[in-house]
């Protein structure tokens, strides 16, 4: 018995260290004895015993005979009241009775089938090349328009480059003349001053005036 004891213990360590991973060490403790349970063997000869007695495999999917054979009378009344019905279409006799199409797949030609590939409703490849053409002539007059703009913007970054600069040399001319004004009348009034005399006051005043001005286009 107590060798028995001993392989059972043994035997469940070596369960518990087969642990997959991603599974929690409790789940796995738990699952095992949920399967070396009497009762759960118990269930699965059962299961096993049954499973060999079967003589056919049911292959129809999650759908019972019973539904399938609604479905099939439904989709013959339907037939049967439009003739039209019957014909491959999105709105044929399937797709009134069990819906519409899913993407990727028409119902009996299998997965991979577009069903704008199948319709006939659907635009031709050839309508598609046309509106494709007509996309492209767009985007072509789209950039014709916008390298337009962008040149219209060049010239006028332009323009104002060649303004801004006029407006730098007409300032340093006017402060080269106002600085040439300057020196003429502190020469003028120094010739005066040795000979001993003073500047007529008009004179004076228009000096003075003259180094005063102002020299910038934004003083003014």
């Amino acid at each position: 018995m107590r060798m028995i004891g001993r392989g059972i213990i043994k035997r469940e360590i070596e369960n518990l260290k087969r642990k997959p991973a991603g599974i929690e060490a409790n789940h796995w403790k738990k699952f095992l004895q949920y399967r070396l349970d009497d009762d759960t063997k118990d269930k699965c000869r059962k299961n096993a015993v049954n499973r060999s007695k079967q003589q056919y495999t049911y292959t129809g999917g999650s759908k019972t005979m019973a539904r399938k054979r609604h479905e099939e009378e439904a989709i013959e009344l339907v037939e049967s009241q439009d003739p039209s019905s019957k014909e491959f279409s999105q709105n044929d006799s399937l797709a009134q009775v069990l819906g519409k199409e899913h993407p990727g797949r028409v119902r009996g030609l299998g997965i991979g089938t577009c069903p704008s590939r199948c319709f006939r409703n659907i635009p031709e490849q050839s309508d598609y090349g046309v509106q494709i053409e007509e996309y492209q002539m767009e985007i072509v007059k789209l950039k014709a328009e916008a390298a337009e703009l962008k040149a219209e913007a060049a010239e006028l970054r332009a323009a104002a480059a060649a303004a801004e600069a006029k407006r730098q040399r007409m300032e340093t001319e006017a402060a080269e003349g106002k600085a040439k004004i300057q020196t003429m009348g502190d020469l003028l009034t120094y010739v005066i001053q040795q000979q001993g005399g003073n500047l007529p006051p008009e004179i004076a005043a228009g000096l003075d005036y003259l180094r005063s001005a102002p020299t910038s286009s934004h003083a003014r």
